[in-house]
């Protein structure tokens, strides 16, 4: 893609700016101290950093500007928090960008609408399931296969949006994007939503997000 010289700097500071802030928060909200501690903690995070690693770097190219791949991000956000979530995009787009996978011209756009942008979309999609519903299975189908196609067609939107308001071509290869979104959002979540039932059936203490007792209590108090 390509942005005038002007409008990509303010665009990647902008950008910037917002994913070190984020980048900020989540190293100041985890608990290093319980982390250190928890070993099993550490392999789960240490996996979902080295698995997205791989995984991002397996792409079909449907246009010479602009790859799809499986993004997983809100199964990740799921299992360990928003604030690890973000820790690994960001570490992972950086070692993207140092291999020689991404271009760094375009790492804050890739950062912020591929990255910490779905943490954020799958972030509100579990409050508000939470909030609202007090089922399991409104957990899984909804946190686990709808929040994931929000992953990845809000930041599209978003993305498309920006680039119309700023009358740039590139909102061209966003529409290619979003033509193809079927197709590119059914696999995703249905991959997130298979993972998430299998996490909670047999291994619910893997998943930060999923309260076993909360669910089991509104249970027992509903058909008592």
């Amino acid at each position: 893609m390509y942005l005038s010289v002007d409008l990509s700097f303010y665009i990647n500071l902008i950008l910037s700016v917002l994913i070190s802030v984020q980048f900020l928060l989540a190293i100041r909200s985890i608990d290093w101290a319980a982390f250190l501690v928890f070993r099993h903690r550490q392999h789960l995070v240490l996996g979902a950093l080295v698995i997205t690693f791989g995984l991002w770097q397996l792409r079909g190219w449907f246009d010479e500007n602009a790859a799809i791949y499986i993004l997983g991000i809100n199964l990740i956000t799921l299992i360990l928090g928003w604030a690890f979530s973000t820790l690994i995009v960001v570490i992972n787009t950086v070692f993207l960008a140092l291999v020689g996978v991404n271009d760094w011209a375009f790492w804050a756009l890739n950062t912020f609408f591929w990255g910490c942008l779905p943490v954020i979309v799958s972030l509100l999609c579990y409050r508000l399931v939470v909030y609202w519903l007090e089922n399991p299975f409104a957990y899984i189908y909804l946190c686990g296969f709808f929040a994931a196609v929000a992953t990845l067609v809000l930041p599209a939107l978003f993305l498309c949006l920006l680039f119309f308001i700023l009358d740039l071509p590139e909102s061209e290869i966003v529409l290619t994007y979003l033509e193809y979104a079927p197709v590119i959002c059914i696999p995703e979540g249905v991959l997130n939503g298979m993972l998430l039932v299998s996490f909670v059936i047999f291994l619910p203490d893997w998943v930060k997000t999923y309260d076993e007792l909360r669910y089991e209590r509104n249970s027992k108090t509903r058909y008592k």
